[in-house]
C-alpha cells in the first residue's frame, strides 16, 4: 500500500513512480522543454528501469541513514529541475516516491538541504523514522532497490 497522501503518476512493465500532490503541483509548474525531458526519463525507467539511463538524467545522490537503515536516494534530471526521491517495494512492485524537488538549479552539484530534506521524507515514508545523510557514501548499483 502506497504512503497516505501519493498516487502513482507513471506506471510500466517493470515499474512505477508516484508523487504526492505538491511534488505534482511542481511537476505541472515547471517549463514545459524540462517536463518533457523528465517524463520521458520516468517513463523509461517504468517500462525498463534505471540501468540504461544515462546519468545525466537518472543519478544517485547519496545514502540516508539511520538505526543502519539506508535509504537510496536518486533524482530525476533535466536542465535546472530535479525530482529526488527512492524506490521500495509497494504491493509487489518497485515504486519510485517522489520527496523532494529543486526547480531553481543553477550548479550541478545537489542543493544540499533540500537533498537532505528529500532523504529524510524519503527514510519516514519508507522505514517509518528519521535519520541522517550519509555524506560520501555512494555505493551499489544505479537504480538498485534496498
Amino acid at each position: 500500500m502506497l504512503p497516505t497522501g501519493y498516487n502513482i503518476k507513471f506506471t510500466g512493465v517493470k515499474r512505477a513512480i508516484a508523487f504526492n500532490d505538491n511534488h505534482w503541483e511542481i511537476m505541472d509548474r515547471i517549463q514545459l522543454k524540462a517536463r518533457v525531458k523528465i517524463e520521458a526519463t520516468m517513463k523509461a525507467y517504468c517500462d525498463s528501469g534505471p540501468e540504461n539511463i544515462p546519468p545525466q538524467r537518472f543519478k544517485f545522490e547519496m545514502q540516508y541513514d539511520h538505526a543502519g537503515k539506508m535509504t537510496r536516494i536518486e533524482a530525476f534530471k533535466a536542465r535546472h529541475v530535479r525530482f529526488y526521491g527512492a524506490c521500495a517495494g509497494f504491493d509487489g512492485k518497485p515504486i519510485f516516491l517522489v520527496t523532494g524537488a529543486d526547480v531553481s538549479k543553477k550548479k550541478d552539484e545537489a542543493d544540499q538541504k533540500k537533498l537532505n530534506a528529500a532523504g529524510k521524507l524519503a527514510h519516514e515514508l519508507i522505514h517509518g523514522s528519521t535519520g541522517h545523510p550519509q555524506k560520501g557514501k555512494k555505493h551499489g548499483k544505479p537504480g538498485k532497490d534496498e
